[in-house]
């Protein structure tokens, strides 16, 4: 999905044959599916502004409180300064709404509710004004969950800059399209996790760009957004059978690193996998707690140290040709070693399925990428940052700096998929590039990345399987298999962070959220 300025969003409103107060409804009662589908049970308090954004908070409050949610609405302005669409709505508010007074706002932090920003929108420049900013400075210093409607409070949607008081939101739920305010400056970190939600404006720079705002001439970032691969996301077949969803195996483990492929197991089962088979070493087969129960466990050989040994390789190549295995995830938990470099090197080069290589699958690569370029077969590698500087030789200060040139650059080179894993995953194939902007910092843990290894090997296993795609016998490609199971796998974290907190979150609470998710 293409990002814009605010600018080109006034041009999207003022050619969309809908009228703007239809589109402020259909604003707010977003807000509201999104906050009762993903947010539910806390109690909710409203902060709007006088403008729009604040109508599109009046419009959320109002269908909340019809679900009979627990919802308060405060206003940073008097009532005689609200005027059009926001004063048409505030009207239609059956709630009490009162005029904010700074002296109470503390207090209003005392239960866990989740804050909404609904002051002002994707058309601010700084500075903000001084009764805003203390405001805001009390909403960042107490707030459990801070949503921001459209964009947070003191940010620029046009580039990002942002007030030194601005919100810093957890979570910013967007209209129609992704501003460039969201992804640039100060507002890439402020946003949060953005989700886009779809309002029906008729506008679709997305179809085609030539009549699209022709006066910027620029070529537009695209992020990845629930409303792009939902579609992916169909009923199954009544008549379906297990092998119908992609047989995974996933082959990884050593003493003492045996929660890795578990977690990559559990995430491939989560992630709708038919079969999930883990190959690991034998000596540590005892050792797998919290394997699912329906997993599959096939032991091999094994050196003196626990790794796999690499006469090894040789069991599961043939493993892999009687099953018939969809996908391969090589690499969490592995270890790094002659033996593993060499099992890696041999399930590389004799393997004809979709491999996904992770973790020390990628360090025993330690940078001979050649045979990569020789697959053809699908290949995904999904690297953070210290993996992708050891891969490319490059420093990892210069990989961050131009993040989505790394990835891009890398996936042209090898003809693969990328996964430059961090904050702002970027996936690429060479040709399509995109930013995912779901996640928060509680990602920030041991086995997180091996959760995404196991979704995105589901993924791409079903996508070469029946089923599976926006269309019966329609088969997804590893790029948009990756960038689903990327976007998944980020807003399965945000829920449980949202449930659990940032700072105490175990990767196990991500597995659960990929139901609701």
């Amino acid at each position: 999905m293409k990002v814009i300025t605010a600018k080109e969003m006034v041009w999207i409103d003022r050619k969309s044959a809908v009228s703007a107060e239809v589109l402020m409804e259909r604003a707010g009662r977003s807000l509201a599916d999104f906050i009762s589908g993903y947010m539910p049970g806390f109690p909710v308090v409203f902060i709007c502004g006088k403008g729009n954004n604040g109508g599109d908070g009046f419009v959320a409050a109002r269908y909340l409180s019809q679900s009979n949610r627990q919802v308060a609405v405060y206003t940073t302005a008097e009532k005689k300064e609200i005027k059009g669409l926001a004063l048409k709505q505030l009207k239609r508010l059956n709630l009490p709404v009162r005029k904010l007074d700074i002296k109470e706002l503390p207090y209003m932090f005392r239960r866990n509710v989740i804050t909404v920003d609904c002051i002002l929108g994707t058309g601010f420049k700084p500075p903000l004004k001084q009764s805003i900013q203390n405001i805001l400075e009390i909403i960042n210093k107490n707030s459990k969950i801070t949503l921001s409607c459209d964009i947070p409070t003191g940010v620029s949607g046009d580039t990002g800059e942002a007030d030194k008081f601005a919100v810093d939101a957890d979570i910013t739920v967007t209209f129609e399209y992704p501003k460039v305010g969201h992804i640039k400056g100060e507002g890439e970190v402020l946003t949060g996790s953005l989700e886009v939600v779809n309002i029906g404006t008729g506008i679709f720079p997305d179809k085609s760009t030539d009549n699209f705002c022709p006066d910027t001439g620029r070529k537009y970032l695209e992020i990845i957004a629930g409303q792009d691969i939902r579609g992916y996301f169909k009923r199954r077949p009544k008549k379906s059978h297990k092998k119908d969803y992609g047989h995974i195996v996933v082959v990884g483990g050593s003493r003492g690193l045996t929660a890795a492929p578990v977690m990559a197991t559990a995430g491939a089962l989560r992630a709708g996998a038919g079969l999930v088979t883990c190959v690991v070493p034998e000596g540590v087969t005892g050792r797998l707690n919290k394997m699912p129960l329906s997993a599959m466990i096939l032991p091999v050989e094994e050196t003196a140290d626990g790794t796999l040994k690499a006469s090894a390789a040789g069991r599961i190549i043939d493993f892999i040709k009687r099953k018939n295995i969809d996908a391969l995830v090589i690499g969490p938990g592995l270890g790094v070693n002659d033996d593993t470099a060499e099992v890696v090197e041999i399930l590389l080069r004799d393997t004809e399925c979709p491999v996904l290589v992770d973790a020390d699958g990628l360090n025993c690569l330690s940078g001979d990428l050649k045979i990569i370029k020789k697959r053809t077969a699908p290949t995904v590698l999904t690297p953070h940052p210290g993996e992708m500087s050891r891969l490319t030789k490059k420093r990892t200060a210069d990989i961050q700096s131009n993040r989505m040139s790394a990835a891009k650059d890398l996936a042209a080179e090898l003809d693969c998929t990328v996964i430059l894993k961090g904050y702002r995953t970027v996936v690429s194939d060479g040709k399509r590039t995109v930013l995912n902007v779901t996640g928060n910092p509680a990602m920030a843990v041991g086995g997180a990345g091996d959760i995404l290894s196991g979704i995105a090997g589901a993924l791409i296993g079903q996508g070469f399987g029946q089923g599976f795609g926006q269309e019966a016998g329609q088969n997804l490609d590893e790029f948009e298999s990756a960038k689903t199971a990327v976007w998944v796998h980020g807003r399965a974290a945000d829920i449980a962070a949202w449930k659990y907190g940032e700072r105490y979150l175990n990767p196990e609470e991500i597995v659960k959220e990929l139901n609701r998710v």
